[in-house]
């Protein structure tokens, strides 16, 4: 689907389906010719659907090696070429100029057989440039936007199917439009703090100071999962099994609690995240990924002191202006904000 601009606002329309003379269509045959059942499905992507590896596994830090990582690098090396020759090239405004401006490089090779997904390496792809204005009211429609968009792309496939002679089966189509929900891991913090407890470490509620055993211990989403579900590892911290089910629960901690436990959870950070090499790169890359203030960031080598850049990012002020909650035992907590105000949130600045 293409967009087009006039004074009255954005609208839509629907291009025509190519002929078999059509060089799309001829286009289409190519590729199936490449290898790819689909029109914009290749040999990249098809190895990597084959690999069963799982969508949560492919998240921004993530290290892959060998069949997987070729795999991987062919498909982002697909995608990027598509998006640069048909969406990006193809949406223009009235004046000719692209909405989408993209910048393609020359994809990044395998040199040790290993892909890390992190900030350099997803450069090596290119850049697609996305207006403000249309960014802010893609986030503001976006409960309107993805299903027409499903719906769109349903009616699409469905035009190509025709137009090839194949036979579509729904089971299909429904289970490729079927949201993954994201679910809750905790393991691995869990299993970093039960190291660090076995290993004769004390170790702390962030919120409350209280030292923790391994039977009172929780991990805490620190901007909860209600709101933003974010598994990231900056937003995991231990917590005391009541004070995480009884008193925050889904709520935000409010800005002078953030004051009090910074030390703790910079404390936490260091000795459960930033030890060891993989980890550290994780750590640094998911929230680089996620807060928008580190995102111009040369670089947050795994120390403390450049950690602490973490609680001084830029705050989307509308997810993080509710008024603190007043009454007795909840002076600490804060409202959950609404859902939508939260996909850009970031933890408070308290510096």
């Amino acid at each position: 689907m293409a967009l087009t601009y006039n004074e009255g606002g954005c609208s839509s329309y629907v291009p025509k389906q190519p002929r078999n003379d059509d060089p799309t269509a001829r286009k289409v045959r190519e590729n199936q010719n490449e290898g790819g059942t689909d029109s914009f499905a290749r040999q990249g992507v098809q190895a990597l659907l084959g690999s069963g590896v799982s969508p949560f596994d492919l998240r921004v830090g993530g290290r892959f090696t060998g069949d997987l990582a070729r795999a991987l690098q062919a498909a982002l090396t697909e995608a990027a070429g598509t998006i640069s020759r048909m969406p990006a090239h193809h949406m223009t405004f009235p004046n000719g100029g692209p909405v989408l401006p993209s910048t393609p490089h020359t994809p990044p090779r395998l040199r040790t057989g290993v892909l890390e997904l992190d900030a350099a390496t997803l450069w090596g792809w290119g850049e697609l440039l996305v207006p403000r204005h249309l960014w802010q009211a893609l986030g503001r429609f976006t409960c309107w936007i993805e299903p027409a968009l499903i719906t769109e792309w349903l009616r699409l496939i469905r035009g190509y199917a025709i137009n090839q002679d194949r036979q579509l089966d729904p089971s299909v189509l429904a289970t490729a439009t079927s949201w993954s929900e994201p679910s809750r891991d905790v393991a691995l913090p869990r299993s970093l703090a039960l190291r660090l407890l076995e290993s004769g470490n004390p170790l702390h509620c962030v919120w409350t100071g209280k030292r923790l055993q391994a039977g009172s211990l929780d991990i805490d989403h620190c901007l909860p999962w209600s709101a933003w579900p974010c598994g990231d590892l900056w937003n995991l911290v231990p917590a005391d099994r009541a004070v995480n089910q009884q008193a925050k629960r889904d709520r935000l901690p409010a800005e002078g609690l953030l004051q009090i436990a910074r030390g703790p959870i910079l404390g936490w950070w260091q000795a459960a995240y930033l030890q060891g090499e993989a980890l550290p790169r994780r750590f640094v890359e998911e929230a680089r990924a996620s807060l928008p203030g580190l995102a111009g960031e040369a670089g947050l080598p795994p120390c403390l002191r450049r950690c602490s850049r973490l609680w001084a990012c830029s705050v989307c002020g509308c997810a993080m202006t509710s008024k603190c909650q007043s009454g007795p035992g909840e002076r600490a907590w804060m409202r959950q904000p609404v859902p939508n105000q939260t996909c850009q949130a970031t933890l408070l600045s308290v510096l």
